[in-house]
């Protein structure tokens, strides 16, 4: 078989080496180097480390401008979510913990919207991937729709702040639905004054305590009391939000005592896990004077949520 030579790209003539990197062209004398380097200064790799220092509210270099330090951590940021993976979903029965944040852009609304995933004898619940949508709250059934099926399949219980298409959606799919206590009780004390100005004349104290009989308490006789006595004061209510948030109280209270009723799931009484975790990206937003654009702000969800991978999420009651 005939051997084809690489030719000079001068003369077209033949070629010999010309030290260990050059080569020279055996007609005209010309030399040049093999394996050629990048001209200019040479490239400043991104580390790692610097956008760690960063998600964990470390001091920046400050002998870097500002525009020099951004460029720096979009490249990191880009890089880190290309390679690193999500968390992977632990094995056996599941439980649910849903929240959700509002952002605007211009006049345009967007929703992001976090599912915790966390095993029924865990205390770390695993970050899925968040789902943004235009317009709101009206994509739970979308964010769902993103679960694997073989992992919809073991979820077992849905802990949420009682937002109405997350109750149809644990109703149609047949979960243990844990209402979050904070909110509830949030909304008695907005509704209702425990100082010296109380204008509720102490109905707003005694609902609360009430309250914290049926949702807290193991007796049967006591929890049929506190509820005869919310009715009876709910006939003398002239507020129209305080009306509102007993008798949705009233309704639906067998879901703030999911937990009592299946202590086997280890189910949290509040979705602070997830609250905790916007609050964190809250804080990123801050410091990074808010992003610019729709798919600015997902970059870096998406980056801090890999990033963290798991949220603290203990149940009220302890497993065995």
């Amino acid at each position: 078989m005939n051997k084809i030579h690489e030719k000079s790209p001068c003369c077209n003539a033949s070629i010999r080496l010309f030290g260990e990197r050059r080569r020279q062209c055996s007609l005209c004398q010309k030399t040049w180097r093999v394996w050629k380097k990048n001209r200019g200064r040479k490239k400043i790799r991104p580390h790692l480390k610097t956008l760690t220092d960063y998600f964990e509210k470390r001091t920046k270099n400050t002998r870097l401008k500002q525009k020099t330090y951004s460029a720096r951590l979009r490249l990191v940021l880009e890089k880190f979510n290309t390679d690193t993976q999500w968390p992977k979903i632990p094995d056996g029965p599941l439980i649910v913990v849903a929240d959700g944040l509002i952002e605007y852009f211009g006049n345009q609304k967007y929703a992001i919207y976090f599912i915790l995933i966390r095993s029924t004898s865990s205390s770390k619940a695993c970050i899925f991937p968040p789902y943004m949508s235009i317009g709101g709250e009206t994509d739970w059934d979308m964010a769902f729709a993103q679960i694997p099926d073989d992992i919809s399949k073991r979820i077992c219980a849905l802990v949420c702040d009682g937002n109405s298409l997350l109750v149809t959606l644990a109703k149609r799919h047949q979960w243990k639905l844990q209402r979050c206590h904070f909110h509830l009780l949030y909304r008695i004390s907005h509704c209702a004054s425990f100082g010296v100005l109380n204008k509720t004349n102490g109905i707003g104290l005694r609902i609360k305590n009430l309250v914290h009989v049926v949702i807290y308490s193991k007796n049967p006789e006591a929890i049929v009391l506190a509820l005869k006595s919310l009715q009876d004061i709910y006939q003398t209510i002239t507020s129209r939000s305080f009306k509102t948030v007993v008798s949705g109280f009233l309704k639906n209270y067998e879901d703030y005592r999911t937990y009592l009723n299946y202590p086997e799931y280890y189910l949290p009484t509040t979705s602070n896990s997830a609250e905790v975790l916007n609050s964190q990206i809250r804080d990123m937003q801050y410091r990074a004077r808010g992003f610019r654009t729709p798919k600015s702000l997902a970059l870096w969800i998406t980056g801090f949520c890999k990033y963290k991978k798991f949220v603290t999420c203990r149940g009220k009651i302890q497993p065995n």
